[in-house]
C-alpha cells in the first residue's frame, strides 16, 4: 500500500516511464551503453522513442537493503520531488522516472561533457585542456544553480556538493546534478539525523553538530573552487593517514587554526604558490578566486562565509573584468621558450612562477601598416568602476589622429587635453580622472613600415604589456599591445587598460556618423552598428521596447564579436528570464560577426541549432555577409518545426 502511495505521488510530479521502454532505450542494458557504475546501481546512456538522447540512472534497492542500509536513503524520491519542481538552467533536468521490482530508474538529459572532476583529471593527465576561463564558467553556472536552490521558498539545501556532481553539457555549460541528500526547508537551519555527504567536501561544523544550512554548501561549493585553483582531489584514499584518507587541499592551505581563530597565516600565498599550472591563470583572477574559496571554507566562523548570490556576482565580475580573449596559454603564439618573462598583471601576457597568459591573440611580432595606408585607435580594454560593454561603440576607443606640424613622422598625444569627454566617460571616480595627465603618453609612426613608438610624457605610472615604462622614455610599440594606467609603479595596480588596434580610418570621435543606404552592405570601417533585439518568444513587445539599449543590443566592433551566453550573460539572462527553456538554446558562442575591411560584415553560426538570416537558414559553421536592416533570428525545433527565439536586426548605433 506504501508503494502504490508513492507511486501516485511521483506521478503527481512527473512522468512515469515504462520499463520495457527504458530496457529498449539502453540496448536490454548493453555494457556499451554503461556510463558510470556505483555500489547501489549504474547510469546508461540511452536513446528513447522520440530519439531524444538521455541518462538513466539506475538505483537497486536490493543491493541498498543487503548493505544494511534503509531504502528510504536511496534518495529515489527526494531528487524526483526536487527536480520536478526545481527548474533553471543550471540545474540538470529530470524527464521522468521509473520502476520494476526492486529497481528505480531516474530520467534525466544527457550531458555528455560528464562531470567536472573526470574533466579535471582528464587536464592533469594531458589528455584534454582545462583552461582558466573553462573552469571560471563552471564556477559561474554551478553557483548560478546553487544560489537559485538557497533564494528559493522553501529553500533547497543540497547536502554533496562535490566535482564529480557537476556535469557539463555538450556546450560546457554545467548544471548541479545528484539531489538525493538534497531537503526542502522555510528554515534557515535544519537539523538532520545524518550529516551526509563526502569525506573533503563536507563542512566540519555541519558534520559535528548535523545542523544543515546554505553556509555548509557553501562550504562544499568552496572545496570545488579550490580543486580547480589547485588541480587537488579535497580528499583521497591514503593507508598512511588516520582513517586511511589524505586531504591534500587542507594539507596545503592549514585553513583554520583554533588558536587564532581562523586561517593559518599564508593561506593565500600558499594557494598563489601551488596554483595548478594546466589552467594558466592569469594573476588576478587566480588571487580573487583563492581568496573566495578561502572565505567560503572558513570553518571557524559561517557567517563569514559568502552568500551564494554574492558567489554569483563576485565570479561574474571576474569574468567582466578578464576577458578570455586577453589571458590565451602561451603555447598559443610563436614566442621563443627563451624569452624573459615579466610580471603577471590583469591585462598582460607574460609568465610568472605558473600564471601565464597574452594579450591578444594577434602575434606578437606584428608590424604595423604604414601612415599612408592606414590609421590607429585605442581600444578600451578594461576601467575600473564602469562595465565597457554597456559604452555606445565609438565611446570605446580612442582615433589616434596625428599632429600635422611634423611631415616625416606621425605623432599622436593621449590625455586629458586630447580627449577629455572620453576619459570623463571612462573614468567616472573624480580622483582616478585628475591623475590623467593632459598629456600621458604620446604614440608615433612613420612611414615605410618603421616600427612604432610610445612615449611616456606626463606624471602617469604607465606599462606597456605589464612593463612600467619610466617618464620621458620611448619602447617600441606593436598592434595588439596592451597599455596600462597604474596606481603605482606594480604592473598588478591597474585601473585603465587601452590597447592599439588598426582602423582603417582616422575618424576623430566628433565626427558625424555615417550613413548608408538600406540594403547596403554594411563598410567594415563604420564602427557605429549594432544587433538590436526586435522579437523575445514569450516577452510582449511593449516590455522589449522600454528595455535600455545596452541591454537588448550588441555593439559591432572592428575584428570578431562574439554574440553567446559566455560574452553577454546579463543580456541574455534579462532577455529570457522568462523562458529558461529558450535560454538553455544560446550557445556560450552563439554566433560571431567579423568587422573586415576587405570583406564586410559577415556573420557565422556556431550553435548546433539553425540561424535564419533573413529566411535563410545557416547551419553551423556557414557563414553569410550582412546588410543593414538584416534580420537574425535564434532558433531551437518545436515538434519538427523551426521556432523563434529571438530576432536581432542589424541597425546603426544610438
Amino acid at each position: 500500500m506504501a508503494r502504490q502511495r508513492q507511486s501516485v505521488f511521483l506521478r503527481s510530479l512527473s512522468l512515469e516511464y515504462d520499463y520495457a521502454e527504458l530496457s529498449s532505450a539502453t540496448l536490454n542494458w548493453d555494457a556499451s551503453r554503461k556510463l558510470g557504475a556505483g555500489a547501489f546501481g549504474a547510469v546508461f546512456r540511452g536513446e528513447l522513442e522520440d530519439a531524444s538522447e538521455v541518462a538513466i540512472k539506475l538505483i537497486d534497492l536490493a543491493a541498498l537493503i543487503g548493505s544494511g542500509q534503509d531504502p528510504n536513503c536511496s534518495g529515489f524520491e527526494e531528487e524526483v520531488r526536487v527536480l520536478s519542481k526545481f527548474r533553471h538552467p543550471n540545474l540538470v533536468t529530470l524527464l521522468g522516472w521509473g520502476k520494476k521490482d526492486m529497481q528505480r530508474y531516474l530520467i534525466y538529459e544527457l550531458m555528455p561533457g560528464g562531470d567536472v572532476s573526470d574533466r579535471l583529471a582528464k587536464s592533469k593527465s594531458g589528455q584534454l585542456p582545462f583552461q582558466w576561463h573553462e573552469r571560471l564558467a563552471v564556477l559561474l553556472d554551478s553557483a548560478s544553480g546553487l544560489s537559485h536552490m538557497h533564494n528559493s521558498k522553501p529553500k533547497v539545501f543540497h547536502r554533496d556538493i562535490k566535482s564529480a556532481n557537476i556535469l557539463l553539457d555538450k556546450n560546457g555549460t554545467s548544471k548541479m546534478a545528484d539531489f538525493g541528500l538534497s531537503f526542502e526547508s522555510w528554515a534557515t537551519d535544519s537539523a538532520v539525523q545524518n550529516a551526509s555527504g563526502t569525506p573533503g567536501y563536507i563542512c566540519p561544523l555541519y558534520a559535528r553538530r548535523c545542523v544543515a544550512n546554505a553556509g555548509s554548501d557553501v562550504y562544499s561549493f568552496g572545496m570545488v573552487i579550490l580543486e580547480l585553483i589547485l588541480g587537488l582531489t579535497p580528499a583521497v584514499a591514503d593507508p598512511r593517514q588516520p582513517g586511511g584518507i589524505g586531504y591534500p587541499v587542507g594539507h596545503i592551505i592549514a585553513p583554520s587554526n583554533p588558536r587564532i581563530g581562523g586561517f593559518e597565516p599564508g593561506a593565500l600565498e600558499r594557494c598563489m604558490a601551488n596554483l595548478d599550472h594546466t589552467a594558466a591563470y592569469p594573476r588576478q583572477v587566480a588571487e580573487e578566486l583563492c581568496t573566495l574559496g578561502l572565505r567560503s571554507v572558513n570553518t571557524m566562523d559561517e557567517r563569514q562565509r559568502p552568500a551564494t548570490v554574492d558567489m554569483v556576482w563576485q565570479i561574474r565580475a571576474m569574468i567582466k573584468a578578464c576577458p578570455k580573449d586577453r589571458f590565451m596559454p602561451n603555447g598559443n603564439i610563436g614566442q621563443a621558450q627563451s624569452q624573459p618573462s615579466t610580471p603577471m598583471s590583469p591585462y598582460s601576457a607574460r609568465s610568472n612562477g605558473g600564471y601565464s597568459g597574452v594579450s591578444s591573440d594577434v602575434p606578437t611580432r606584428v608590424m604595423a601598416p604604414t601612415a599612408q595606408s592606414s590609421s590607429y585607435v585605442l581600444e578600451l580594454i578594461f576601467a575600473t568602476g564602469i562595465a565597457v560593454e554597456a559604452l555606445p561603440p565609438d565611446m570605446r576607443q580612442i582615433v589616434l589622429i596625428p599632429d600635422q606640424s611634423n611631415p616625416a613622422m606621425s605623432v599622436a598625444g593621449v590625455g586629458r587635453k586630447h580627449q577629455s569627454n572620453i576619459f570623463e566617460a571612462w573614468l567616472p571616480d573624480q580622483t582616478l580622472r585628475e591623475s590623467i595627465s593632459r598629456c600621458s603618453f604620446e604614440v608615433s609612426w612613420g612611414p615605410g613600415g618603421r616600427p612604432m613608438q610610445f612615449t611616456t610624457k606626463g606624471s602617469n605610472q604607465l606599462a606597456v604589456e605589464g612593463r612600467h615604462v619610466r617618464k620621458n622614455t620611448s619602447v617600441p610599440l606593436e598592434i595588439g599591445r596592451d597599455i596600462g594606467f597604474l596606481h603605482s609603479t606594480s604592473a598588478s595596480d591597474v585601473f585603465l587598460v587601452l590597447r592599439l588596434q588598426v582602423s582603417t580610418v582616422a575618424m576623430p570621435p566628433q565626427s558625424p556618423r555615417p550613413m548608408a543606404p538600406t540594403g547596403m552592405m554594411i563598410p567594415a570601417t563604420t564602427k557605429q552598428w549594432r544587433l538590436v533585439c526586435v522579437f523575445v518568444n514569450g516577452m510582449l513587445p511593449d516590455v522589449l521596447q522600454k528595455l535600455p539599449v545596452d541591454i537588448k543590443s550588441f555593439g559591432l566592433m572592428s575584428g570578431l564579436n562574439s554574440i553567446g551566453r559566455q560574452h553577454q550573460p546579463n543580456t541574455f539572462t534579462t532577455l529570457l528570464n522568462n523562458s529558461q527553456g529558450d535560454f538553455t538554446k544560446i550557445s556560450r558562442t552563439h554566433i560571431t560577426v567579423t568587422v573586415d575591411p576587405a570583406s564586410g560584415v559577415v556573420v557565422t553560426n556556431m550553435s548546433n541549432w539553425p540561424l535564419l538570416v533573413g529566411d535563410k537558414a545557416l547551419s553551423t559553421r556557414e557563414a553569410a555577409p550582412l546588410h543593414e536592416n538584416d534580420v537574425l533570428s535564434f532558433t531551437r525545433m518545436d515538434d519538427g518545426n523551426l521556432s523563434k527565439i529571438m530576432s536581432l536586426q542589424v541597425t546603426l548605433g544610438f
